[in-house]
Protein backbone atom coordinates (compact mmCIF):
# COMPACT_ATOMS: atom_id res chain seq x y z
CA UNK A 1 0.00 0.00 0.00
CA UNK A 2 1.25 3.66 -0.97
CA UNK A 3 2.06 6.26 1.43
CA UNK A 4 -0.38 8.04 -0.11
CA UNK A 5 -3.02 5.79 0.48
CA UNK A 6 -2.26 4.94 3.98
CA UNK A 7 -2.17 8.83 4.96
CA UNK A 8 -5.88 8.91 3.19
CA UNK A 9 -7.67 6.14 4.93
CA UNK A 10 -6.10 7.19 7.94
CA UNK A 11 -7.59 10.70 7.18
CA UNK A 12 -10.80 9.15 6.29
CA UNK A 13 -11.25 6.96 9.55
CA UNK A 14 -10.09 9.87 11.95
CA UNK A 15 -12.69 12.33 10.39
CA UNK A 16 -15.64 9.72 10.65
CA UNK A 17 -18.30 10.49 12.98
CA UNK A 18 -17.86 9.31 16.48
CA UNK A 19 -21.17 8.94 17.28
CA UNK A 20 -24.18 6.74 15.10
CA UNK A 21 -27.98 6.00 15.29
CA UNK A 22 -29.17 2.16 16.43
CA UNK A 23 -33.09 1.90 15.31
CA UNK A 24 -35.59 0.02 16.74
CA UNK A 25 -37.50 -1.79 13.96
CA UNK A 26 -40.64 -2.52 16.52
CA UNK A 27 -40.96 1.53 17.58
CA UNK A 28 -39.07 3.32 14.42
CA UNK A 29 -37.31 5.18 17.50
CA UNK A 30 -33.56 6.02 17.80
CA UNK A 31 -30.85 6.00 20.43
CA UNK A 32 -27.51 7.85 19.60
CA UNK A 33 -24.53 7.65 21.87
CA UNK A 34 -21.57 9.65 22.26
CA UNK A 35 -18.80 10.35 24.77
CA UNK A 36 -18.05 13.92 26.11
CA UNK A 37 -15.50 15.14 27.85
CA UNK A 38 -15.34 18.50 30.21
CA UNK A 39 -13.44 20.85 30.86
CA UNK A 40 -16.08 21.98 34.00
CA UNK A 41 -17.52 19.05 35.89
CA UNK A 42 -15.21 17.01 38.49
CA UNK A 43 -16.48 13.80 36.28
CA UNK A 44 -14.62 15.15 33.53
CA UNK A 45 -15.95 11.66 30.96
CA UNK A 46 -19.07 10.71 30.22
CA UNK A 47 -21.49 8.89 27.94
CA UNK A 48 -24.19 10.97 26.34
CA UNK A 49 -27.30 8.66 25.31
CA UNK A 50 -29.80 10.57 23.18
CA UNK A 51 -33.26 8.84 22.32
CA UNK A 52 -35.48 10.92 19.31
CA UNK A 53 -38.86 10.72 19.21
CA UNK A 54 -40.79 8.39 16.99
CA UNK A 55 -41.34 10.36 13.23
CA UNK A 56 -38.11 12.59 14.51
CA UNK A 57 -37.00 12.55 11.43
CA UNK A 58 -40.17 12.95 9.20
CA UNK A 59 -39.85 16.74 9.85
CA UNK A 60 -37.47 19.24 10.20
CA UNK A 61 -38.98 21.52 11.94
CA UNK A 62 -40.64 20.21 15.00
CA UNK A 63 -38.56 20.90 18.59
CA UNK A 64 -39.51 18.68 20.95
CA UNK A 65 -38.73 18.69 24.97
CA UNK A 66 -36.02 17.06 26.70
CA UNK A 67 -35.77 15.21 29.85
CA UNK A 68 -32.00 15.40 31.34
CA UNK A 69 -32.16 11.96 32.98
CA UNK A 70 -29.03 11.45 35.76
CA UNK A 71 -27.71 8.32 36.58
CA UNK A 72 -28.00 7.38 32.81
CA UNK A 73 -26.24 4.18 32.82
CA UNK A 74 -29.15 2.68 35.05
CA UNK A 75 -32.39 4.51 33.80
CA UNK A 76 -31.69 5.88 30.50
CA UNK A 77 -33.27 2.96 29.10
CA UNK A 78 -36.33 2.87 31.76
CA UNK A 79 -36.65 6.56 30.72
CA UNK A 80 -36.69 6.16 26.71
CA UNK A 81 -39.22 3.09 26.55
CA UNK A 82 -41.22 5.16 28.73
CA UNK A 83 -41.15 8.12 26.75
CA UNK A 84 -41.96 5.96 23.76
CA UNK A 85 -45.50 5.05 25.44
CA UNK A 86 -45.86 8.67 26.37
CA UNK A 87 -45.52 9.86 22.80
CA UNK A 88 -48.28 7.41 21.40
CA UNK A 89 -51.07 9.42 23.49
CA UNK A 90 -49.46 12.38 24.74
CA UNK A 91 -46.03 13.98 24.22
CA UNK A 92 -43.31 13.34 22.13
CA UNK A 93 -39.74 14.21 24.10
CA UNK A 94 -36.31 13.59 23.70
CA UNK A 95 -34.28 11.63 26.60
CA UNK A 96 -30.52 12.51 27.03
CA UNK A 97 -28.87 10.41 29.47
CA UNK A 98 -25.61 11.31 31.23
CA UNK A 99 -23.48 8.18 31.76
CA UNK A 100 -20.76 7.59 33.19
CA UNK A 101 -20.27 4.23 30.57
CA UNK A 102 -21.52 1.69 32.76
CA UNK A 103 -23.68 0.72 35.52
CA UNK A 104 -20.90 -0.36 37.77
CA UNK A 105 -18.52 2.71 36.99
CA UNK A 106 -21.87 4.74 38.13
CA UNK A 107 -21.44 4.10 41.82
CA UNK A 108 -18.16 5.85 42.60
CA UNK A 109 -18.08 8.73 39.76
CA UNK A 110 -21.89 10.07 40.57
CA UNK A 111 -21.18 11.37 43.90
CA UNK A 112 -18.82 13.84 43.57
CA UNK A 113 -20.88 14.72 40.70
CA UNK A 114 -24.27 15.13 42.88
CA UNK A 115 -22.57 16.67 45.67
CA UNK A 116 -24.44 19.63 47.01
CA UNK A 117 -22.27 20.32 49.55
CA UNK A 118 -18.24 21.59 49.56
CA UNK A 119 -15.77 19.09 49.67
CA UNK A 120 -12.07 20.10 51.77
CA UNK A 121 -11.32 21.96 49.15
CA UNK A 122 -14.55 24.32 49.39
CA UNK A 123 -15.45 22.94 45.86
CA UNK A 124 -19.38 22.24 45.66
CA UNK A 125 -19.59 19.22 43.12
CA UNK A 126 -23.17 20.13 41.91
CA UNK A 127 -22.23 23.47 40.75
CA UNK A 128 -19.58 22.55 38.49
CA UNK A 129 -22.02 19.76 37.50
CA UNK A 130 -24.58 22.35 36.47
CA UNK A 131 -21.88 24.69 35.11
CA UNK A 132 -20.88 21.44 32.91
CA UNK A 133 -24.92 21.73 31.66
CA UNK A 134 -24.95 24.34 30.83
CA UNK A 135 -21.99 25.57 29.03
CA UNK A 136 -20.88 22.63 27.24
CA UNK A 137 -23.76 19.62 27.15
CA UNK A 138 -27.32 22.15 26.21
CA UNK A 139 -25.05 23.92 23.57
CA UNK A 140 -24.31 20.63 22.19
CA UNK A 141 -27.41 18.75 22.30
CA UNK A 142 -29.55 22.06 21.33
CA UNK A 143 -27.13 22.30 18.34
CA UNK A 144 -27.44 18.94 17.22
CA UNK A 145 -31.16 18.50 17.85
CA UNK A 146 -34.31 19.92 17.76
CA UNK A 147 -34.99 21.26 21.37
CA UNK A 148 -37.77 23.52 22.35
CA UNK A 149 -35.26 25.50 24.77
CA UNK A 150 -38.52 26.45 27.02
CA UNK A 151 -39.20 23.04 27.61
CA UNK A 152 -36.26 21.29 29.85
CA UNK A 153 -36.83 18.69 32.58
CA UNK A 154 -34.54 17.23 34.93
CA UNK A 155 -34.24 13.28 36.28
CA UNK A 156 -32.40 12.43 39.76
CA UNK A 157 -32.98 9.26 42.19
CA UNK A 158 -31.09 9.49 45.57
CA UNK A 159 -28.18 11.90 45.61
CA UNK A 160 -29.14 12.72 41.95
CA UNK A 161 -32.43 14.05 43.70
CA UNK A 162 -30.49 15.81 46.06
CA UNK A 163 -29.26 17.61 43.25
CA UNK A 164 -32.36 17.65 41.08
CA UNK A 165 -33.96 19.61 44.13
CA UNK A 166 -31.11 21.59 45.08
CA UNK A 167 -30.85 22.86 41.57
CA UNK A 168 -34.97 23.70 41.90
CA UNK A 169 -34.30 25.63 44.37
CA UNK A 170 -30.80 27.06 44.10
CA UNK A 171 -30.87 27.63 39.81
CA UNK A 172 -34.41 27.59 38.69
CA UNK A 173 -34.39 28.91 35.41
CA UNK A 174 -32.39 26.10 34.02
CA UNK A 175 -35.15 23.48 33.65
CA UNK A 176 -38.78 24.29 33.73
CA UNK A 177 -39.65 20.45 35.11
CA UNK A 178 -38.37 18.57 37.68
CA UNK A 179 -38.59 14.83 38.97
CA UNK A 180 -36.87 13.98 42.11
CA UNK A 181 -37.20 10.09 43.68
CA UNK A 182 -35.58 8.63 46.62
CA UNK A 183 -34.82 11.53 47.66
CA UNK A 184 -32.45 12.61 51.01
CA UNK A 185 -34.05 16.16 51.90
CA UNK A 186 -32.20 16.42 55.23
CA UNK A 187 -28.69 14.61 55.04
CA UNK A 188 -25.24 15.38 56.75
CA UNK A 189 -22.18 14.66 55.76
CA UNK A 190 -19.13 15.17 58.49
CA UNK A 191 -19.31 18.63 58.54
CA UNK A 192 -21.32 19.54 55.51
CA UNK A 193 -24.98 19.39 56.33
CA UNK A 194 -27.64 19.18 53.27
CA UNK A 195 -31.33 20.61 54.10
CA UNK A 196 -33.72 21.15 51.56
CA UNK A 197 -35.94 23.09 53.83
CA UNK A 198 -33.61 25.73 54.31
CA UNK A 199 -33.03 26.27 51.02
CA UNK A 200 -36.79 26.26 50.14
CA UNK A 201 -36.89 28.95 52.40
CA UNK A 202 -34.00 31.20 51.34
CA UNK A 203 -35.91 30.61 48.13
CA UNK A 204 -39.13 31.70 49.34
CA UNK A 205 -37.37 35.04 50.92
CA UNK A 206 -36.43 35.92 47.44
CA UNK A 207 -39.47 35.65 45.54
CA UNK A 208 -43.36 33.76 45.60
CA UNK A 209 -43.55 33.03 42.28
CA UNK A 210 -41.80 30.01 41.27
CA UNK A 211 -43.66 28.40 37.10
CA UNK A 212 -42.29 25.06 37.31
CA UNK A 213 -43.84 21.57 37.53
CA UNK A 214 -42.25 19.09 40.29
CA UNK A 215 -42.66 16.06 40.95
CA UNK A 216 -41.27 14.00 44.04
CA UNK A 217 -41.47 10.71 45.49
CA UNK A 218 -40.04 7.62 47.42
CA UNK A 219 -40.77 4.53 48.80
CA UNK A 220 -42.27 4.42 51.81
CA UNK A 221 -39.43 2.33 53.04
CA UNK A 222 -36.90 4.27 51.95
CA UNK A 223 -35.08 5.01 54.69
CA UNK A 224 -33.28 8.27 52.66
CA UNK A 225 -36.45 9.45 51.21
CA UNK A 226 -39.63 8.78 53.06
CA UNK A 227 -39.00 10.11 56.55
CA UNK A 228 -39.24 13.59 55.49
CA UNK A 229 -41.14 14.25 52.41
CA UNK A 230 -44.64 14.42 53.89
CA UNK A 231 -43.68 17.78 56.16
CA UNK A 232 -41.27 18.64 52.98
CA UNK A 233 -44.49 18.85 50.58
CA UNK A 234 -46.47 20.52 53.44
CA UNK A 235 -44.30 23.14 53.63
CA UNK A 236 -44.09 23.75 49.82
CA UNK A 237 -48.05 23.60 49.83
CA UNK A 238 -48.12 26.43 52.36
CA UNK A 239 -45.80 28.59 50.79
CA UNK A 240 -48.41 28.40 47.60
CA UNK A 241 -45.77 29.40 45.58
CA UNK A 242 -47.48 31.40 42.19
CA UNK A 243 -47.40 29.27 39.25
CA UNK A 244 -46.26 26.03 40.91
CA UNK A 245 -47.40 22.98 40.42
CA UNK A 246 -46.71 20.08 42.14
CA UNK A 247 -47.34 15.91 43.09
CA UNK A 248 -45.39 14.06 45.42
CA UNK A 249 -46.38 10.22 45.35
CA UNK A 250 -45.10 7.43 48.26
CA UNK A 251 -44.58 3.92 46.44
CA UNK A 252 -46.17 1.52 49.29
CA UNK A 253 -43.37 -1.35 50.50
CA UNK A 254 -40.35 -0.26 48.61
CA UNK A 255 -37.19 0.38 49.73
CA UNK A 256 -34.23 2.58 48.27
CA UNK A 257 -33.93 0.52 44.84
CA UNK A 258 -34.71 0.57 41.48
CA UNK A 259 -38.65 -0.61 41.61
CA UNK A 260 -38.82 2.53 42.87
CA UNK A 261 -37.02 4.91 41.32
CA UNK A 262 -38.33 3.22 37.71
CA UNK A 263 -42.04 3.43 39.38
CA UNK A 264 -41.57 7.37 40.25
CA UNK A 265 -39.84 7.89 36.92
CA UNK A 266 -42.55 6.39 34.59
CA UNK A 267 -45.11 8.53 37.09
CA UNK A 268 -43.46 11.61 37.64
CA UNK A 269 -42.79 11.75 33.78
CA UNK A 270 -46.54 10.84 33.03
CA UNK A 271 -47.04 14.31 35.50
CA UNK A 272 -44.53 16.44 34.33
CA UNK A 273 -45.69 15.82 30.66
CA UNK A 274 -49.32 14.27 30.68
CA UNK A 275 -50.97 17.48 31.81
CA UNK A 276 -54.60 16.94 32.52
CA UNK A 277 -56.57 15.28 29.92
CA UNK A 278 -58.80 16.76 28.13
CA UNK A 279 -60.94 13.79 27.12
CA UNK A 280 -62.58 14.53 30.40
CA UNK A 281 -63.08 17.77 30.29
CA UNK A 282 -64.58 16.96 26.79
CA UNK A 283 -66.76 13.88 27.58
CA UNK A 284 -68.40 16.15 30.46
CA UNK A 285 -69.21 18.78 28.36
CA UNK A 286 -70.24 16.31 25.37
CA UNK A 287 -72.58 14.33 28.34
CA UNK A 288 -74.31 17.81 29.38
CA UNK A 289 -74.38 19.70 25.92
CA UNK A 290 -73.57 17.28 22.78
CA UNK A 291 -71.17 17.23 20.99
CA UNK A 292 -70.46 21.38 18.99
CA UNK A 293 -70.31 22.21 23.10
CA UNK A 294 -67.72 19.97 23.45
CA UNK A 295 -65.49 21.13 20.04
CA UNK A 296 -66.23 24.74 21.58
CA UNK A 297 -64.68 23.50 25.10
CA UNK A 298 -61.95 21.94 22.96
CA UNK A 299 -60.70 25.47 21.75
CA UNK A 300 -61.37 27.17 24.65
CA UNK A 301 -59.04 25.08 26.47
CA UNK A 302 -56.31 25.40 23.79
CA UNK A 303 -56.47 29.21 23.44
CA UNK A 304 -56.88 29.88 26.89
CA UNK A 305 -55.61 26.79 29.27
CA UNK A 306 -52.85 24.55 26.61
CA UNK A 307 -50.33 24.33 29.59
CA UNK A 308 -52.61 22.90 31.83
CA UNK A 309 -53.62 20.31 29.24
CA UNK A 310 -52.61 17.50 27.18
CA UNK A 311 -54.53 18.86 24.24
CA UNK A 312 -52.42 16.31 21.87
CA UNK A 313 -53.27 14.61 18.73
CA UNK A 314 -53.28 11.35 20.49
CA UNK A 315 -55.26 12.05 23.03
CA UNK A 316 -58.59 12.99 20.75
CA UNK A 317 -57.91 10.11 18.94
CA UNK A 318 -58.27 8.05 22.45
CA UNK A 319 -61.61 10.40 22.64
CA UNK A 320 -62.97 9.44 18.75
CA UNK A 321 -62.43 5.80 19.35
CA UNK A 322 -63.90 5.80 22.78
CA UNK A 323 -67.25 7.32 21.19
CA UNK A 324 -66.59 4.62 18.17
CA UNK A 325 -67.02 1.75 21.23
CA UNK A 326 -69.90 3.78 22.73
CA UNK A 327 -71.91 3.77 19.50
CA UNK A 328 -71.93 7.05 19.19
CA UNK A 329 -70.43 7.10 15.58
CA UNK A 330 -71.30 10.79 14.75
CA UNK A 331 -69.97 12.17 17.73
CA UNK A 332 -66.76 10.44 16.51
CA UNK A 333 -67.06 11.81 13.45
CA UNK A 334 -67.32 15.44 14.67
CA UNK A 335 -64.04 14.40 16.93
CA UNK A 336 -62.29 12.85 14.40
CA UNK A 337 -63.08 15.76 11.96
CA UNK A 338 -61.90 17.99 14.48
CA UNK A 339 -58.81 16.25 14.75
CA UNK A 340 -57.91 16.36 10.71
CA UNK A 341 -58.33 20.15 10.79
CA UNK A 342 -55.92 20.44 13.44
CA UNK A 343 -53.51 18.19 12.13
CA UNK A 344 -54.04 17.88 7.99
CA UNK A 345 -50.51 16.02 7.79
CA UNK A 346 -51.57 13.32 9.63
CA UNK A 347 -52.11 10.15 7.99
CA UNK A 348 -53.78 8.95 11.33
CA UNK A 349 -55.75 11.66 11.52
CA UNK A 350 -57.67 10.98 7.98
CA UNK A 351 -57.35 6.94 8.47
CA UNK A 352 -59.31 7.51 12.07
CA UNK A 353 -61.83 9.92 10.09
CA UNK A 354 -62.16 7.28 7.28
CA UNK A 355 -62.78 4.42 9.55
CA UNK A 356 -65.45 6.48 11.59
CA UNK A 357 -67.55 6.80 8.21
CA UNK A 358 -66.72 3.61 7.17
CA UNK A 359 -68.46 2.14 9.98
CA UNK A 360 -71.12 4.51 9.67
CA UNK A 361 -71.75 3.25 6.19
CA UNK A 362 -70.87 6.22 4.73
CA UNK A 363 -68.45 4.62 2.01
CA UNK A 364 -67.90 7.77 -0.32
CA UNK A 365 -66.35 9.93 2.60
CA UNK A 366 -64.26 6.75 3.77
CA UNK A 367 -62.93 6.13 0.83
CA UNK A 368 -62.17 9.81 0.32
CA UNK A 369 -60.31 9.84 3.42
CA UNK A 370 -58.70 6.83 3.05
CA UNK A 371 -57.60 8.24 -0.01
CA UNK A 372 -56.06 11.37 1.63
CA UNK A 373 -54.04 9.13 4.54
CA UNK A 374 -52.31 7.26 1.41
CA UNK A 375 -51.36 10.37 -0.16
CA UNK A 376 -49.78 11.15 2.76
CA UNK A 377 -48.46 7.68 3.07
CA UNK A 378 -48.48 5.78 0.08
CA UNK A 379 -46.95 2.72 1.55
CA UNK A 380 -49.65 2.31 4.25
CA UNK A 381 -50.86 -1.38 4.34
CA UNK A 382 -53.87 -1.49 6.65
CA UNK A 383 -55.08 1.85 4.59
CA UNK A 384 -54.38 0.38 1.10
CA UNK A 385 -56.50 -2.58 2.43
CA UNK A 386 -59.41 -0.84 3.70
CA UNK A 387 -59.61 1.36 0.68
CA UNK A 388 -59.42 -2.46 -1.94
CA UNK A 389 -62.17 -3.64 0.47
CA UNK A 390 -64.69 -0.60 0.03
CA UNK A 391 -63.89 0.03 -3.63
CA UNK A 392 -64.72 -3.63 -4.21
CA UNK A 393 -68.30 -3.54 -2.99
CA UNK A 394 -68.78 -0.74 -4.94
Amino acid sequence: MSKFLSLLLLFVFTCLPTTSFSQSKSDNSFTKEFWMNSNIALGKKFLIKVNLPTNYFESDTTKYPVLYVTDGDWFFRTASDYAWWLGRSKTKIIVVGISYGSADTTWTKRYPDFSVYPDKNGIIGAELFLLFMRKELFPKIENEFRIDTSNRALFGWSAGGAFTVYTLFTHPGMFEKYLASGTPLIESKGDNYFNAFQLMDKYYQKTHVMQKRFYIGTGKLDPFGFPHIKDFTDSLNNKNFKGLHFKYEVIPNKRHEYKAAANLLVNGADYLYGNLSIVTALRKELDKHGIKAAIKKYYYLKNHEADDYNISEGEIDWFGYGLLRMNKINEAIEIFKLNVKEHPHSLDAYDNLGYAYEKNNQTDMAIKNYQKAIELNPKDEWTINRLKKLKGQK
